[in-house]
C-alpha cells in the first residue's frame, strides 16, 4: 500500500497513521482488559459480561444526544478531547496495579469510561473522512482504513497474550496510552479542516427525530440496522466468553490464545483489501448480503475440540469472520457516508449503532449468565442462532435481487434537496 494513494492526499495520510497507531493499542487494550480480569483478578464469565457491557452501554445511554452534539460540532475536535479523557482513564489502571489496588470494578469502570469516550470518537470519525476524501474516493479510504484496523486487530491479541504471559497485563495497557497520544498528534497536526455544518431550526428534540427519521424511514437503513444489531447481539455473546474458551475448554495459554486470534484475525485485512474489487465485480449490495450469508461460519467455534486440530478449526472459523464482516464494513461505511447529507451524518450513525451497539451490552450480561449457568459451548451456540436470523432478515429485506446499494438522490429520506458536500 501506498502512503499517499492517489486521490487520498497527505492530510489523509497522517489521519491513517494516526489512527493505525490508535487500532493498535487499542486492540491490545481490548484483549487485556478480559485478560487482567481472567489471570490477575480471577474473573468469572458474569464479571466478563459485566467488562463488554460496559465497553457497549454508553451507545445506548448518551448515543444519541452524542450524534446532535457531533453534528454541530467539529469532528477533528470532538476526536482530540474523546483521546484525551480515554487516556486518563486508561492511566489508572498501571497506577492501581503498581500500588496493588486494582480491582474488578475499578476495570468496569474504566471500560464504561472509554466506552463513552468510543462514543464520541466514532460518530465524528464518519465525518472527517468524508471531509477529508473526495466522495469518489470513500471505498479506497476506507479499504486503508480498515485494513489498518484489521491488522491491529491480528497483532493486538497477539501482543496483549505475549505481555500477559511474560509479564503484567496491566503494565501493558501502556501501549494504548501510547497509540492514543500518536493518535492525539496527527489529529492536531492536521491543518484545520471544517466539515460544513448545516445549523437547522428547531429544538433539540426536533434534531433528534430527524435523526431517527433517517434511518428508520429509510427500508434500506432500516433493514441494515436490525440485521445490524441482531448479528452483533450473537457476535457480543459468542465473544464475551472466547478467551475463556480458549483458555478453560480448549486448554491454550494465554499467549496461545492470543495467537489463534492474531492469525485468525488476519481475515480482516483480506476482506479491507478485497472490498472495493469485489464491490465493483459482485455489485455493493450483492457483497453485503453474500458476507452477512456466511457470518454463520462462526459455528466452527463452539464445535471445536482440544488439541491442534480444535485450535486450527477456531483459527480458520476466525479468519472467516474476520474477512466477510470486515468487508462488507468497508462497502457499508462508504455507501452511508455517501448516501445521507453531512448534517444528518453523526445523527443518522448514532441511531444506527443505538441498534447496532445498543444490543451489544445486553449479549454480554445474557452471555455471562448463560456461561455461568449453562456453559460456554452451549451459551456460544445459542449466540450463534442470532447470527444466523441476522442474515436471513438482511437477505430477505429490500436488497434481495438488488445488485447495487441505491444512490443518494433517490434515498426515500431526503425531500429537500441536499446541500453539497464541500471537496479539499
Amino acid at each position: 500500500m501506498n502512503a499517499r494513494p492517489e486521490g487520498l492526499g497527505p492530510r489523509f495520510g497522517l489521519l491513517w497513521a494516526g489512527e493505525t497507531a490508535n487500532a493498535v493499542g487499542a486492540a491490545t487494550a481490548t484483549t487485556l482488559l478480559p485478560m487482567i480480569a481472567i489471570f490477575s483478578l480471577a474473573a468469572g464469565p458474569q464479571w466478563l459480561g459485566l467488562l463488554t457491557a460496559a465497553t457497549w452501554l454508553p451507545w445506548l445511554v448518551i448515543g444519541i444526544p452524542a450524534g446532535v452534539i457531533v453534528d454541530r460540532s467539529s469532528p477533528r475536535t470532538v476526536m482530540i478531547i474523546a483521546n484525551l479523557v480515554t487516556m486518563a482513564a486508561l492511566a489508572t489502571v498501571p497506577v492501581a496495579a503498581l500500588v496493588d489496588r486494582l480491582s474488578l470494578p475499578q476495570l468496569v469502570l474504566v471500560a464504561l469510561v472509554t466506552g463513552c469516550c468510543i462514543v464520541f470518537f466514532r460518530s465524528a470519525y464518519p465525518g472527517l473522512v468524508a471531509t477529508l476524501v473526495p466522495p469518489g474516493h470513500l471505498e479506497s479510504a476506507n479499504s486503508r482504513l480498515y485494513g489498518s484496523q484489521s491488522t491491529a486487530e491480528m497483532a493486538g491479541p497477539g501482543i496483549a497474550g505475549a505481555i500477559t504471559q511474560l509479564g503484567s497485563a496491566a503494565l501493558g495497557m501502556l501501549a494504548q496510552l501510547i497509540g492514543l497520544a500518536a493518535s492525539t498528534v496527527c489529529l492536531v497536526a492536521l491543518s484545520r479542516v471544517e466539515r460544513h455544518v448545516i445549523h437547522e431550526p428547531g429544538s433539540v428534540r426536533r434534531r433528534v427525530a430527524d435523526g431517527f427519521g433517517s434511518v428508520f424511514g429509510d427500508p434500506v437503513l432500516r433493514n441494515m440496522t436490525v440485521a445490524g444489531g441482531m448479528a452483533n447481539f450473537g457476535l457480543t455473546g459468542i465473544m464475551t466468553v472466547l478467551l475463556l474458551f480458549l483458555t478453560a475448554e480448549l486448554g491454550l495459554p494465554p499467549g496461545g490464545a492470543g495467537a489463534v486470534l492474531t492469525v485468525g484475525m488476519a481475515g480482516g485485512i483480506a476482506g479491507a483489501a478485497a472490498a472495493p474489487a469485489l464491490s465493483r465485480i459482485l455489485g455493493s449490495a450483492r457483497l453485503l448480503r453474500t458476507t452477512q450469508a456466511l457470518q454463520p461460519v462462526v459455528v466452527l467455534v463452539p464445535l471445536a475440540g482440544a488439541g491442534a486440530a480444535g485450535w486450527a478449526v477456531v483459527t480458520a472459523a476466525w479468519f472467516a469472520l474476520a474477512f466477510v464482516t470486515v468487508g462488507g464494513n468497508v462497502v457499508r461505511s462508504s455507501w452511508l457516508q455517501r448516501y445521507v447529507q453531512p448534517g444528518l451524518l453523526a445523527r443518522s450513525i448514532t441511531v444506527s449503532q443505538l441498534i447496532n451497539y445498543g444490543t451489544m451490552p445486553l449479549a454480554a450480561l445474557v452471555s455471562g449468565a448463560l456461561g455461568a449457568n449453562l456453559g460456554l459451548r452451549p451459551t456460544m451456540l445459542i449466540m450463534v442462532g442470532a447470527v444466523l436470523v441476522a442474515a436471513i432478515w438482511l437477505n430477505s429485506g429490500p436488497l434481495r435481487g438488488r445488485r447495487a446499494l441505491p444512490n443518494a438522490r433517490t434515498a426515500p429520506h431526503r425531500a429537500a434537496a441536499a446541500e453539497p458536500r464541500p471537496s479539499n
